[in-house]
């Protein structure tokens, strides 16, 4: 919900149509002559209004903006994919039910995000189509211990990490032992990093990865 801070429609037209104001009058004053003095106050006038209008509602926008980028999820970029499948394969809801990495199968496959996903079940395939960034790795599936430093790389699902509800994906079992053990600061530094990062390409698998049978 905006707040009542942020400036409306009504506010900015009544903002037009001051300036305006201000400028027919001046306008009048300089074409009648004689009040030149007079055509010097309002066109300063308007001068001002404008100046300080438009910078308190520049200021209120850019919060809006920046308040929004801040809540945005940390997903839906380019998707890190290895063996054909978004997180090779394995089934994303499977680590936040069963609480294991399991296989997903052939039959029962979902495009989002510019991948494939398979899951173990219909069950597990139609929960993710209805809430998949619930569901869904965070930061594209990438290590989240490289994001926290401020790059990316391929997240390997055998070394998962689900926490507040969120499923991490880490690439080397140092990773996996820095962010679990720092996880607070970890995060919080991924998350600040993720905006800058999101857009680039996605990470390209270490080594190549044979597709999922």
């Amino acid at each position: 919900m905006v707040s009542d801070e942020s400036f409306s429609l009504g506010e900015r037209t009544q903002s037009v149509r001051s300036f305006r104001h201000y400028a027919e009058e001046a306008a009048e004053a300089r074409i009648m002559g004689g009040a030149h003095h007079r055509w010097s106050a309002i066109a300063g006038a308007a001068r001002g209004a404008a100046v300080v209008c438009g910078a308190a509602r520049l200021l209120r926008l850019v919060g809006l903006i920046l308040a929004a980028g801040l809540a945005a999820p940390a997903i839906a970029g380019p998707q890190f994919v290895a063996g054909g499948y978004a997180l090779s394969g394995y089934d994303a809801v499977a680590y936040h039910t069963s609480g294991r990495p399991i296989s997903g199968d052939a039959g029962f496959i979902l495009d989002w995000n510019g991948a494939v996903w398979r899951f173990a079940s219909a069950a597990n395939r139609d929960a993710f189509r209805s809430d998949p960034r619930r569901y869904g790795p965070a930061y594209d599936g990438h290590c989240a211990y490289a994001v926290s430093e401020g790059r990316k790389s391929g997240g390997v699902p055998e070394l998962w990490y689900v926490a507040d509800e969120r499923l991490f994906l880490l690439c080397s079992k140092t990773a996996f032992e820095t962010w679990t053990q720092e996880f607070a600061s970890r995060v919080a530094r991924a998350d600040a990093n993720w905006p800058a990062l999101e857009g680039l390409p996605a990470a390209v698998p270490a080594q190549p990865v044979k597709p999922t049978p």
